[in-house]
C-alpha cells in the first residue's frame, strides 16, 4: 500500500512541487548571497548599489531606470508607485539622499518576527524597504513602502477572498518593517496611488527633462531648466506646466538669468 500510494499522480505531483519550491528557495538563497557580497545595498551617495536593480525585477514593465542629476547615478524602481514616489521626494530641496531597495538586517527581523511570535525566516531571505530618505534640515530618516492600492490593506478585498495568508503576510511584512525602522529611530510610511498628487509629478518629470543644458535651444526651454535646477519656483500641483504661458507672464529676465546661471555653473567646475 505504502508503496503504490508514494508512486499515485497526486503524490508524485506533491513531491514534485515540494522539490520546484525547494529548488527555487535555493536559487534566490544564492542570488541574494551572491549580491549582498558584491556589495548590493551598500555605499552612500552615487557609490550606492540598490539591493535589486530594475532590469532584475519580475515586473519589467513597470521598473524603471531613473538618472539622479543630484546624486549622480542611477535609480532602480521596481513599480509605477516607487517611480511615482521618488520624483516627489526627490523634489524636496531639503532631501539630501535617496536609498532605494535597501536591505535590512536579517538578524533583527527575525528577533522582530520572534517576538511576533512568527517562525524565524530561511537562510538568504532578504527583506529590503522600496526607499529611505535622510535630510539636510534635521528631519528624521523616512523609510517608504510602496503599495499600488490601498484596498490592498482592506481584508474583505476580493483578491484575500480564498487568500487571508496573503493578507495576513502582507500585515506582518508592513507591521515588522514599520518597528525595524522605528527602533532605528526613523519614521515609517506606507504610500499608494491613492497618496499620489499625479500632476505633480508629471510636472517633476517634465522639468527634469530639461536640466542638462546640452539640451537647451529655446527661452521656453531655458525656463525649464532653471525650475528643474531650482533657481526659479512655480506652482506645479495644480496644473500642467505651460511653458510658453510661463514664459508670457514671466517677470525677470529669463536670458539673463540663464546666462548667469550657466555661467556660475561652468565656473565652479573649473
Amino acid at each position: 500500500m505504502g508503496s503504490t500510494r508514494s508512486n499515485s499522480p497526486g503524490a508524485s505531483s506533491s513531491s514534485k512541487g515540494e522539490s520546484m519550491s525547494t529548488n527555487k528557495r535555493e536559487r534566490v538563497r544564492k542570488s541574494n548571497e551572491k549580491k549582498l557580497a558584491a556589495g548590493r545595498g551598500q555605499g552612500i551617495g552615487n557609490d550606492y548599489v540598490p539591493m535589486y536593480k530594475a532590469n532584475e525585477a519580475r515586473s519589467i514593465g513597470t521598473a524603471s531606470m531613473i538618472p539622479d542629476i543630484w546624486a549622480g547615478r542611477t535609480v532602480h524602481t521596481l513599480s509605477t508607485t516607487e517611480t511615482d514616489l521618488y520624483y516627489l521626494l526627490r523634489w524636496d530641496p531639503q532631501v539630501k539622499e535617496i536609498r532605494e531597495q535597501i536591505p535590512l538586517d536579517m538578524e533583527v527581523i527575525n528577533e522582530i518576527r520572534k517576538q511576533m511570535k512568527l517562525k524565524k525566516l530561511s537562510r538568504g531571505t532578504i527583506y529590503t524597504s522600496d526607499f529611505l530618505v535622510t535630510y539636510m534640515d534635521g528631519r528624521p530618516a523616512n523609510a517608504y513602502s510602496a503599495k499600488y492600492a490601498a484596498e490592498q490593506f482592506d481584508p474583505s478585498d476580493i483578491q484575500y477572498r480564498r487568500n487571508e495568508k496573503k493578507y495576513r503576510r502582507l500585515m506582518s511584512r508592513q507591521c515588522i518593517e514599520q518597528i525595524y525602522w522605528e527602533m532605528h529611530g526613523c519614521r515609517f510610511n506606507i504610500v499608494t496611488q491613492d497618496d499620489i498628487n499625479h500632476v505633480l509629478v508629471s510636472n517633476i518629470r517634465f522639468v527634469l527633462s530639461f536640466s542638462k543644458p546640452e539640451k537647451i535651444v529655446n527661452k521656453e526651454q531655458k525656463l525649464m531648466y532653471l525650475i528643474a535646477n531650482r533657481y526659479v519656483e512655480v506652482q506645479m500641483d495644480k496644473k500642467p506646466l505651460n511653458p510658453r504661458e510661463l514664459v508670457r507672464k514671466a517677470e525677470f529676465d529669463i536670458e539673463k538669468l540663464y546666462s548667469e546661471v550657466i555661467r556660475m555653473e561652468k565656473s565652479g567646475y573649473e
